[in-house]
């Protein structure tokens, strides 16, 4: 039995209310990012079905109240955002969130990619409390994009960053990259999530981002397109203080294989939620055992 939350948006960012049960619906489909139980490595081990084509149990959590947060936006500038579209769409959505970032939360910028020398990550200042002196960078990264994208170094340095220097609220490191990280570096960059006592939130159109957040304790936003960037970045203060409602569904699942469902192993799945006739949208969901 697993119960999972699940925040549906609109284009400006907003939650979606009013959402049944009949709406959310676990397909059948093949393993593979599917129905789905990978061991610690990453490997696949079992198929798994459910016993009912929808949640067994289903309800909106009302929002909580807010908590002071600190995100340290760490930006993924390989040659992998040229390669999916993601530009004017991901730099204007970061743009507008700095823009709009004011108050006793911190926010900092980082961004990555392969250099001839020296370190991956470049810094611009320490955690602020006005995104709108992060303006001027955020402007240029889509100018600074190019050559391959070291996702566990840059991630690596940007947790220990923070631990050197913590802010004063509780952090999380912002993940924005649609790179696809290999299972073993999933690994590795949640035993250092771990340590440092930092959760990593994925915004990401990779099913591999989920499985990271979920192993570190964090939350994933779904890049379905290059205009997905803004909503995701218009609720990303919400999502990171805590008082955005959501979906909470309750399942059973079942397998031939009894030693699927052991410790350390990772069920895959999706949800299908149909929004109208033509408007279904898809949610990869990583469970951790």
């Amino acid at each position: 039995v697993f119960e999972t939350d699940i925040a549906v948006l609109d284009e400006s960012g907003q939650p979606l209310l009013g959402l049944t049960d009949a709406m959310f619906e676990l397909p059948a489909v093949e393993c593979g990012w599917g129905l789905c139980v990978n061991d610690p490595s990453g490997q696949e081990i079992a198929n798994w079905l459910p016993l009912t084509g929808t949640p067994q149990a289903f309800g909106l959590i009302p929002a909580s109240p807010r908590r002071p947060f600190a995100a340290g936006l760490l930006v993924d500038q390989g040659s992998i955002v040229t390669d999916s579209h993601a530009d004017p769409h991901r730099v204007d959505a970061i743009v507008e969130f700095l823009q709009r970032f004011t108050g006793t939360n911190s926010v900092a910028l980082a961004e990555f990619r392969e250099r001839t020398s020296g370190s991956v990550l470049q810094t611009h200042g320490d955690f602020v409390n006005d995104g709108r002196s992060l303006l001027d960078p955020a402007r240029g990264l889509g100018e600074r994009v190019g050559g391959s994208s070291p996702v566990v170094p840059a991630v690596q340095e940007m947790l220990g960053i923070i631990s050197s220097r913590p802010p004063v609220a509780p952090p999380t490191v912002v993940l924005i990259s649609n790179t696809w990280i290999e299972a073993s570096d999933r690994l590795v960059l949640a035993a250092a999530s771990r340590a440092a006592s930092t959760p990593i939130v994925t915004i990401s159109s990779q099913e591999s981002a989920a499985d990271l957040a979920a192993r570190t304790g964090g939350i994933f936003v779904k890049i379905e397109f290059p205009t997905t960037y803004r909503t995701a970045l218009r609720s990303l203060d919400s999502l990171l203080s805590g008082d955005l409602p959501f979906y909470r569904m309750r399942f059973s699942v079942t397998s031939d294989y009894a030693a699927a469902f052991a410790p350390r192993n990772t069920l895959f799945m999706h949800v299908r939620i149909t929004l109208g006739e033509r408007d279904h949208v898809f949610v990869p969901v990583v469970l951790p055992f």
